[in-house]
């Protein structure tokens, strides 16, 4: 194909400057390609060129809407400077793994960085992130081309999406100037970008091109940006402005009405119109004497500038404007009732906000993570398992709140519970330099009697006691982690090393192999350090391989190079879920064995304790009834409980969504964790400003140990609103979006009138579900944390008061709540899994609503974990509205009464009858 590239763009196939002029063809929602082109004056072919060639060639009297407004309208340029020239401020780093882990090492130079840093002979890193900010909020996308020296499209393998070769430049293109040619499946399989007005462009296959979009329920192969979002306050901006400036080059004067007594006839009513508009239609004859033609009378405007409230409507618009693209008034200069804090919050939110800068650095940093990386696995082996990441460390209004926290971790550390003010900073997410001395540890001596010891002899014993205890928890947190990682057994991975296909995926395999055996092969009491870090890769290798697609065969014969990887590093992706056995007959590790609902030998009473305790876990927000009901149900069963060991699959477009949603509930548990700790530490220490002031004295009251009071709970406990407000504002955007993904794709099988999030219903349910859920979970937990106090508390046999009991037993409180809380990434992908499933089926019920849908078909997962309820409606119709014979609406229905209907379910349901369309 030939390509006519901009002159002067020294082998570097830019866009061409005339398309941001606006020519150029653009796709519409459908998929279909539609021309866009409003007059501008052409890009001359060599020679010198001066900005105004960009200018376009209609005046603002010409047009009724804003054609660019990015240049026309001053708070749309205003708030994406603000956020573009923030975000390239954020210095991108790249690790050797998950950069919170032990052993993970930040690599100062790698190819990837440095063609970030000068990412095509035309730009800086600095231009690139300003660019790929301004795109993105502009067009919701950012498209990054990989070309090689000669500006051409990078070679690809299409069967494996992998790389050839080293890109030696980036092109970031607007998303408007990108045309998209979808396959068989319906997403995108190459991609072109406007290049001269009249000629063509390349083809660039989907590998060669890394393309960041905001999510658009209404097309899901492209983006929806904030401005375009926002386009009918921006025009109506623009037409408020071309009357204020009608105005003021009129003088003030609003016109008037030439009235004639004789009947006119059209062509005589338009020419006598014209005239008129020569005569004093321009603001040189504004306030002049003016000569009317015989029988006419001038009536003036009875309508002033003044009347149409412009003032009230601009601020209203820019209020709109501003609000939509994340940004504060404060920081573009409106300083309306401004104090010195409300301005410093402002600009904090710009940056913490959901649609502020750090959101979409967040969304940028995956995108390379799991888009760029993984395609240059074959021209650079492990750079998949390297973890970007944005440091904002240098951003000085997050400073404030980092300072916060560097007061409360050299506060902790100064009380002698053998922390380091440097581990303190890193369970509080502070992403700062470490202390020069922050890894020292200090141990309060006020609590040991010292005989014939000396003091220092004395501190490094128990600073070798809490630094054992502090690497026994860590090694329960990996080997949990890694025992649900994993799939496969030791002999299970020895046969599969023989196997040949086993080295097509990397260049030395078998290390990789060696080390999971490794694993596999030693007992939990023989691992040490090694161990543990080995764990923490395998963990982070098959989280982030799992979520990629699982391309074609390797070779003939052979997995795909993803299902390679993941056999190498002991997940077998072909297991539904683990087995208890392997193919030769060895049993597996007991810890690799997934729990029945009643395990061999297990008494009643300890089958429901545990049940009752991972059904909280799933389902936060069921009452306790609820939860005891079922438990019993499935302990008084066979082993045939449930889909407990099986995971539902959901489409690629929700799957997408679980992954960042579980990041956030896992974080919320972290900290939740973290700061109850922190709490009963600063209790036991004499501290007291993290109680209430009304409970300050209860702490230090004596009390009877076997009647713990309310207050003294209180006092002990977080507080449950604070939290529940935390947990909300990590599920309501990953709520929103399984929301309306399900919607759009329910509306795509079905059609029929688009339910929108905006619709009553939608906002009632999803606040329903939401409610449910931050209460279920922070109630919950709350109750779990009090009773682990009130049975650790009770045993205690002295008259004490709260504050020396909780001193006394700290140790084995703490032992006893980070059992409670166990892995957090495990239970909070459980929640997510169920609130996920409720979400998308509550949707798509309300979308076939909506459509006119009149029957559904219950369709279940059709294997052996399925329950036999489930099985036997397998197939069955029902009305729209009815509910089946185990008392559903359909699958995972929140309003079901017998909630052991509900738990792990995996069903589907499909629309069986609908009405068409009109």
């Amino acid at each position: 194909m030939r390509v006519k590239s901009v002159a002067g763009s020294d082998g570097l196939l830019l866009p061409d400057p005339s398309m941001f002029a606006g020519g150029g063809r653009y796709f519409a929602e459908d998929g279909r390609a539609i021309s866009g082109d409003y007059p501008a004056v052409n890009v001359r072919a060599g020679g010198f060129d001066s900005p105004k060639i960009l200018s376009l060639s209609t005046t603002l009297d010409q047009r009724e809407t804003s054609e660019r407004p990015y240049e026309e309208n001053v708070w749309v340029r205003s708030a994406i400077k603000a956020i573009s020239s923030g975000f390239q401020r954020l210095q991108l780093r790249m690790f050797s793994g998950d950069p919170s882990a032990d052993g993970s090492q930040e690599l100062e130079d790698h190819p990837i960085l440095r063609l970030i840093a000068r990412p095509n002979r035309h730009m800086t890193g600095r231009e690139l992130w300003q660019s790929h900010a301004t795109n993105y909020k502009l067009d919701g996308e950012s498209f990054w081309f990989l070309a090689n020296e000669q500006g051409l499209p990078v070679r690809v393998d299409e069967t494996s999406q992998q790389l050839l070769e080293m890109p030696a430049q980036i092109i970031p293109v607007r998303g408007e100037l990108v045309e998209h040619r979808v396959g068989k499946s319906g997403w995108p399989v190459a991609f072109r970008y406007s290049v001269k007005r009249g000629g063509e462009s390349l083809t660039w296959p989907e590998a060669a091109v890394i393309q960041f979009r905001d999510y658009d329920p209404y097309n899901l192969v492209r983006g929806l940006g904030d401005v375009r979002a926002v386009m009918r306050e921006v025009d109506l901006y623009f037409q408020a402005f071309r009357y204020m400036d009608g105005a003021v080059r009129n003088n003030g004067d609003p016109g008037g009405f030439l009235i004639f007594e004789e009947k006119l006839g059209i062509d005589e009513l338009e020419r006598r119109q014209a005239a008129a508009e020569d005569e004093f239609g321009n603001a040189e004859n504004a306030r002049r004497i003016k000569v009317l033609d015989r029988g006419a009378k001038f009536m003036p405007n009875p309508v002033k500038p003044s009347d149409m409230a412009y003032e009230n409507l601009s601020s209203w618009l820019r209020d709109s404007i501003l609000s939509a693209l994340g940004v504060p008034g404060p920081v573009v200069g409106i300083y309306d009732a401004a104090t010195y804090n409300n301005v410093q919050t402002a600009h904090r939110e710009m940056w913490t906000g959901p649609n502020g800068i750090l959101s979409l650095a967040e969304m940028t940093a995956d995108v390379i993570e799991y888009k760029l990386l993984p395609r240059l696995e074959r021209v650079l082996p492990g750079v998949s398992e390297l973890v970007p990441v944005f440091d904002s460390g240098q951003v000085e209004v997050l400073q404030e709140d980092v300072s916060d926290k560097l007061k409360i971790a050299s506060e902790i550390a100064a009380t002698g519970v053998g922390i380091t003010a440097n581990e303190m900073l890193q369970r509080l997410g502070v992403e700062v330099d470490p202390f020069e001395e922050g890894d020292r540890k200090w141990v309060a001596m006020g609590l040991t009697e010292l005989g014939s010891e000396q003091p220092e002899d004395t501190a490094e014993r128990m600073a070798d006691i809490l630094e054992r205890r502090r690497a026994e928890d860590e090694l329960d947190e990996v080997y949990g982690s890694w025992r649900e990682s994993v799939n496969m057994s030791a002999s299970e991975l020895e046969r599969w090393a023989e196997n040949e296909c086993s080295r097509k995926a990397s260049v030395d395999s078998r290390a990789v192999i060696d080390r999971n055996l490794n694993l596999l092969r030693k007992k939990k009491g023989d691992w040490g350090s090694k161990e543990i870090k080995d764990a923490k890769r395998t963990i982070s290798f098959i989280a982030r391989m799992k979520g990629m697609e699982q391309g074609e065969p390797a070779v003939k014969g052979c997995p795909s190079k993803r299902d390679i990887s993941l056999k190498n590093w002991a997940f077998d992706p072909g297991k539904g879920s683990r087995s208890l056995r392997s193919e030769d007959g060895d049993p597996q590790p007991e810890e690799l064995r997934s729990p029945p609902c009643r395990q061999a030998g297990e008494s009643r009473r300890d089958c429901l304790d545990r049940k009752i305790s991972e059904i909280a876990d799933e389902n936060p927000e069921w009452q306790n009834d609820q939860v005891v009901a079922v438990a019993i149900d499935m302990c008084e069963k066979s082993c045939r409980c449930g889909e407990t060991a099986q995971r539902r699959e959901f489409s690629p477009a929700i799957e997408e969504l679980l992954e960042p949603f579980t990041k956030r509930v896992a974080r919320w548990f972290e900290r939740y964790e973290t700061a109850q700790l922190a709490h009963l530490r600063k209790i036991a220490n004499g501290g007291r400003a993290t109680i209430a002031e009304h409970l300050r004295d209860v702490v230090d009251e004596v009390f009877d140990p076997q009647g713990i009071s309310d207050e003294a709970f209180d006092a002990l406990l977080l507080e449950n609103s604070v939290w529940a407000a935390a947990l909300e504002r990590e599920v309501r955007t990953a709520l929103r979006e399984v929301w309306a993904q399900a919607i759009a794709e329910a509306h795509g099988e079905v059609g029929g009138s688009l339910l929108t999030m905006s619709d009553a219903s939608v906002i009632e349910a999803l606040t329903s579900q939401k409610t449910r859920l931050v209460e279920g979970v922070t109630s919950r937990l709350s109750n779990r944390v009090k009773n682990v106090l009130a049975k650790g508390l009770s045993d205690a046999n002295a008259a004490k008061s709260l504050r020396e009991l909780v001193k006394d037993e700290l140790p084995a409180l703490t032992d006893e709540l980070r059992q409670v809380f166990g892995t957090k990434e495990a239970r909070a992908a459980t929640i997510v899994q169920t609130e996920t499933g409720i979400a998308s089926n509550t949707a798509r019920y309300a979308q076939y609503q909506r459509s006119g849908v009149t029957k559904i078909r219950w369709s279940s997962a059709k294997d052996e974990a399925v329950r036999p309820s489930h099985m036997a409606l397998d197939g069955d119709t029902i009305e729209l509205g009815s509910t089946f014979a185990n008392g559903l609406r359909f699958p995972q229905d929140p309003q079901a009464a017998n909630a052991a209907e509900v738990v792990n379910c995996r069903c589907r349901f499909f629309a069986a009858e609908y009405a068409q369309p009109e």
